[in-house]
């Protein structure tokens, strides 16, 4: 398939550039440069955006959950200093979209429903939610080694044993310790994929959730009824907005 977009998570590319220079006492700008420029040479013949988030403050997931993203330690001033010069150069060579108050993960998300075939370049396990094989919407994941492998709708699939339309309700049970929301207080990873393998989803998993149920253990079961309303604000920081009205126009 021919894939006319290429949507890079801008933040995920500066931070493991920035990681790779500590490790190799190099220069991180120079190394996100040269990055950048072998991944747009690689894909020359698709047209490249890159999406920048709001600042962390700013986030509409933070007004939601004060907590999001609170494990994360204040921004180092060289790393700032970085981000800006990073910044400053993609403006003046690449196309940059950035919506007030939104992640990079929700300008990705709603540019890529309307454009497509495409890929979206990035380590985020958040962007699983968007594979979809009927508009042809991949993950282009870029590997330690140098190049790129493509991750897709069936692949996901394949390791998971879930859709990837099931990835958001997954993520409302299990938590996600980077962003800093927990889920449902027992349920982990075999627990979840159990439980979405049976019902499908977060909606039928609560419509099914009586005592008499034998599939679901009385822990199990009285943590979901306890931690309801908090599961269901976990899905909500964990879903990807696709409706904002950003354009490539």
């Amino acid at each position: 398939m021919y894939i006319k977009y290429l949507f890079l998570d801008t933040s995920n590319y500066m931070y493991r550039m920035y990681c790779r220079a500590a490790k190799d006492m190099g220069d991180p700008f120079k190394i996100f440069k040269d990055e950048i420029l072998y991944i747009t040479k690689s894909f020359q013949n698709t047209k490249t955006v890159f999406a920048i988030d709001c600042p962390r403050n700013e986030n509409w997931r933070k007004d939601l959950y004060s907590e999001y993203k609170g494990n994360r330690s204040e921004i180092d001033p060289l790393f700032s200093a970085f981000k800006e010069e990073c910044l400053e150069w993609l403006k003046t060579k690449f196309l940059t979209v950035q919506y007030d108050k939104m992640e990079a993960d929700d300008v990705i998300g709603s540019l890529a429903v309307k454009y497509y075939p495409c890929y979206i370049s990035s380590l985020d396990q958040d962007y699983y939610q968007l594979l979809d094989k009927t508009k042809g919407i991949y993950i282009l994941r870029p590997m330690s080694g140098g190049g790129f492998s493509e991750y897709g709708y069936d692949q996901f699939k394949g390791l998971h044993g879930i859709k990837a339309t099931q990835y958001v309700d997954y993520k409302a049970l299990v938590g996600d310790t980077a962003d800093n929301f927990k889920g449902c207080p027992g349920i982990g990873t075999k627990g979840a994929l159990k439980l979405l393998t049976k019902y499908k989803s977060l909606d039928n998993i609560y419509a099914h959730l009586v005592q008499s149920n034998t599939d679901i253990t009385p822990k199990i079961f009285e943590s979901l009824k306890k931690n309801k309303k908090y599961v269901y604000l976990c899905k909500k920081l964990a879903t990807i907005i696709t409706d904002l009205p950003v354009s490539l126009e």
